[in-house]
């Protein structure tokens, strides 16, 4: 049996491949920079912690940069399903390999977090680094959440928006927001979880400017020599790209970009992968 994980910021979505049998779970989200690989696993809900039989795992997370991450990562994980041979990537390659399978071309994350790469059909030949979402993750839910949140708490959302936002999240005043960004753990996912109401409001001119202003963010900070991309297959993956697509589209045709598709989620394409490959 081969167990598959794609893990992000928000929730980590889970497949296990049994010959032609595939059942699904879903657990906490995962990011080896904020987080505690062996208290996660612990966490794991009881009908994914209780697997046996398992032959390979392969785990794809957000925060995994080195081979001694990824290392550490399949240590524990062998340790926690017995008899296992276990294999840890980046969510990158997850997503390129969901995207993309034999293919070459520009995979981009846009989800809690977000993230670019160059695909070569086999591997990541070039990675352009996230940087978290203190210092990067431009574009991205968290970074959508921070933008709305300034906006609101600087009194610059306009008088409708201010009322909705009010009904919606009424407990999102100066010192709730701060105590939860600067002294809780998962100021990342708490930013992000606005997302809804942006996508609700996306068509109002003020959100539609908020978020076309992060896109643009994204393409200059990944992408920022434009000529030399132009031409290429750009493919989008995450809950943000999904979500607010008809924006994204628009912004990267200003660039002179072809977005090909636009994924929510990469657990899929990895499912296919798998079977085909093992």
């Amino acid at each position: 049996m081969i167990l598959i994980a794609d893990a992000g910021g928000t929730k980590t979505d889970w497949r296990l491949l049994n010959g032609q049998q595939i059942s699904q779970f879903t657990s906490k989200g995962f990011n080896l920079k904020i987080q505690d690989f062996d208290a996660y696993l612990k966490e794991l809900p009881r009908e994914l912690a209780s697997l046996k039989g398992i032959s390979n795992v392969y785990f794809y997370g957000a925060g995994i940069v080195s081979e001694q991450e990824a290392a550490s990562l399949n240590t524990l994980l062998e340790l926690f399903y017995p008899g296992a041979k276990a294999r840890s990537y980046p969510d990158t390659l997850g997503a390129a390999r969901s995207l993309f399978a034999e293919q070459s071309g520009y995979v981009c994350l846009l989800g809690t977090g977000s993230g670019a790469a160059l695909y070569d059909g086999q591997g990541i030949s070039r990675r352009i680094p996230s940087l978290g979402y203190v210092l990067g993750d431009e574009g991205s839910g968290c970074h959508l959440g921070r933008s709305l949140l300034q906006s609101h708490l600087r009194h610059g959302l306009p008088d409708d928006l201010r009322a909705l936002f009010g009904l919606e999240y009424p407990e999102m005043n100066e010192a709730s927001v701060l105590e939860a960004v600067y002294k809780q753990p998962g100021a990342n996912i708490f930013l992000a979880q606005l997302v809804p109401f942006i996508v609700e409001h996306q068509n109002h001119p003020f959100i539609y400017q908020l978020v076309a202003g992060a896109f643009h963010r994204y393409f200059q900070a990944f992408f920022p020599e434009q000529e030399k991309y132009q031409g290429s297959s750009f493919k989008f993956i995450g809950s943000v790209a999904h979500l607010l697509s008809n924006i994204l589209r628009r912004v990267a045709s200003g660039y002179g970009y072809r977005i090909d598709l636009i994924a929510q989620s990469p657990i899929a394409g990895l499912t296919l992968y798998h079977q085909k490959h093992g």
